[in-house]
């Protein structure tokens, strides 16, 4: 099973996704920003799902541009409440959702960058990052 490192603050909203995605993907949900990085570099996610707006003014965009330069071949998709962001965060990530989350989205993008198995067809396509 992928690993999916998932970056949100809000606890109801991460037990939510961790829910609904654990049949899917392992989820490991960050608990606090100092473990943000730590936690990308030793589990070595498949796919990295973080919100915009983190912990004390932190923004998930500080964290992908560091992600991108570490491993840029992990996927790291972003999520947002904010609606006038999420064209701009979708350019700079592997995609962005809008709060509150559509889990067939989700998981229609985690099919197609290979991090969850099309249940349908039984395999995951090759990991591309089309946006």
């Amino acid at each position: 099973m992928k690993k999916l490192l998932l970056v949100e603050d809000d606890d109801a909203v991460c037990r939510y996704l961790e829910n609904r995605l654990k049949e899917y993907c392992e989820v490991i949900s960050v608990k606090n920003p100092e473990d943000i990085m730590r936690l990308f570099e030793n589990e070595n996610p498949d796919g990295v799902l973080m919100d915009y707006e983190l912990w004390g003014g932190l923004k998930g965009t500080q964290f992908l541009e560091i992600m991108r330069e570490r491993r840029s071949e992990i996927p790291v998709m972003m999520m947002t409440g904010n609606h006038g962001m999420a064209p701009e965060l979708g350019s700079l990530s592997d995609g962005c959702f809008l709060k509150p989350l559509d889990i067939e989205i989700l998981k229609k993008r985690f099919i197609q960058i290979g991090l969850i198995q099309d249940k349908i067809n039984g395999s995951a396509p090759e990991n591309s990052r089309n946006k």
